[in-house]
Order: C-alpha cells, then sequence, then structure tokens
C-alpha cells in the first residue's frame, strides 16, 4: 500500500510537517520536490521575516520616517500591489500594517490588552500611509519600539546641588515617559537605575550581599532620586503607557579624563 512521502523540517521557529501522497516514501523524485518546497519557505523567511535584521521587511520599518524611501525588487513590490488590491478589496479590513497591534498585546502576562491600548496604537495603523512607487517604498510615520534612559546627575554632585539632581534625575525622567506616553505606542522604556538605591543604614552592619529580594534602603539623594524614577517606571507600565524595564548597574569601569561629580 502506498504510504506517500512525509518530510520534516524547520521555519518561523516552528515545526513544519510537508505530506505528499501518491507517491513511494523513498520516491527520490518527490523527495526532491520536498527539499525544493522547504528551501523556498527558508527563502522568503530569510527575505521578508521582521526577526531578521537584513531582511528587507526589517529595512523598510527601520527607515519608518525618514526622508528617503527603501528600494524594493519587483517580487516585493508585487506582493505589496497585490496587498493594496486586498486591501480595497476589503473595504480596508485586510492590511498589512496592522502588524504593529502586536505593541498592544503583551503575550508573557497572558492577558487581553485594554481598549485604550490598543487605541493608543491605531494611529499608526493604515495603509493609506504607505508610499509604494517606481520600485521603492516608504512608511512616512515612525513609531517607537523602545526608550533608553540613561542620563542622569551622578552621586556627589546630586549630595552637593540639591535642586540639580531633582531637575536631572526626576524632572526629566518624568518628562521622558510622558513623552513616550504621548506617542501611544507603549514603548519598552529601559530605565538605568543604581545600585545607589541600596545603603548602609546610619549605625547598621555593612551592607553585604544584594540578593533579589534585598529591599531598597538609598541613603543618599542620589539613590532616593533614582528608586523614586523607579516608582514612576512601575506606575507608567501599570497604566499600559510604557512596558518598563529598570535595572541597577553598579560602577563597572570609570572613563579617562577629568573626573566627574560621582
Amino acid at each position: 500500500m502506498d504510504q506517500g512521502l512525509t518530510y520534516e523540517f524547520r521555519a518561523m521557529a516552528s515545526p513544519c510537517r510537508l505530506r505528499i501522497d501518491g507517491v513511494a516514501a523513498r520516491d527520490a523524485s518527490a523527495a526532491r520536490a520536498a527539499e525544493s518546497a522547504a528551501a523556498e519557505v527558508a527563502r522568503i523567511e530569510r527575505k521578508y521575516s521582521r526577526y531578521r535584521p537584513d531582511s528587507i521587511l526589517s529595512r523598510i520599518n527601520a527607515a519608518a520616517g525618514s526622508a528617503a524611501p527603501v528600494p524594493i525588487d519587483e517580487e516585493t513590490a508585487q506582493l505589496l500591489r497585490f496587498a493594496a488590491q486586498l486591501h480595497d478589496a476589503s473595504e480596508g479590513l485586510f492590511d498589512i500594517s496592522s502588524g504593529v497591534l502586536r505593541r498592544a498585546w503583551d503575550f508573557r502576562a497572558g492577558r487581553l490588552p485594554t481598549p485604550d491600548a490598543v487605541r493608543a496604537v491605531l494611529p499608526l495603523v493604515g495603509w493609506q500611509r504607505v508610499r509604494l512607487a517606481d520600485g521603492h517604498v516608504a512608511l512616512p510615520e515612525a513609531g517607537i519600539d523602545c526608550v533608553f534612559h540613561l542620563a542622569a546627575a551622578v552621586s556627589a554632585e546630586c549630595e552637593a546641588d540639591f535642586d540639580l539632581g531633582m531637575r536631572s534625575n526626576l524632572d526629566t525622567t518624568r518628562a521622558l515617559l510622558q513623552a513616550c506616553r504621548a506617542l501611544g505606542t507603549r514603548p519598552v522604556f529601559v530605565y538605568a537605575s543604581s545600585l545607589a538605591v541600596f545603603g548602609q543604614q546610619p549605625g547598621g552592619a555593612p551592607l553585604g550581599t544584594v540578593h533579589d529580594d534585598s529591599l531598597p534602603t538609598p541613603q543618599g539623594s542620589y539613590g532616593i532620586q533614582k528608586f523614586i524614577g523607579e516608582q514612576l517606571v512601575a506606575d507608567f507600565t501599570r497604566k499600559g503607557f510604557v512596558a518598563g524595564r529598570s535595572v541597577r548597574p553598579m560602577t563597572v569601569s570609570v572613563r579617562p579624563g577629568r573626573p566627574n561629580g560621582a
């Protein structure tokens, strides 16, 4: 009895299986056809995966908001023209620009996004914003996926100049968070806090080893300001304005030149 041929491979980080019926399990020509099909899948993934920084799709997304359109080959142009036809035929229901909605879904949290989170990212959705002409494509509006907040006044100068520390470490952090909130895209917000949120209590024992469950005990203006910044990031994250990540790096190196206020 003819069992057919089964060919297994991986694509898009998932196991795939190709089944060819009507041939022998060891049919050489069927095996070559299956290999060719898997190779074509791999080629398409290399070319169009948004998870590959060298793909044409990643280059188009990276150029969003810039003045220069991205050159595309005829295969990509045909795909985009077909997407435009489907967009028109479905009266806008088929829209390949809707992929940006993934920013509203936090799959790690295991819950659906709130209506406000979806509404916040909707301004970036819309095929009518895509500019396609003469072998080039452009996305005039840029979205911001991630913000790294590294700027700060440092420890000793914060202790010496209280107002400087408050302006640099609190007011600036809050203003940047508000700017990210105004984007409406819930960007990842990486906040560089500090081990200064941990401090030796007056008259207490040396701090010792800091563990994951060690409670912050800042003892100076800089550490207190950094800890307040962490709470701001946490609250903006709780409200769905950003996807906050606070890190507490130690001093691992000191750049050459004149010493700063630390």
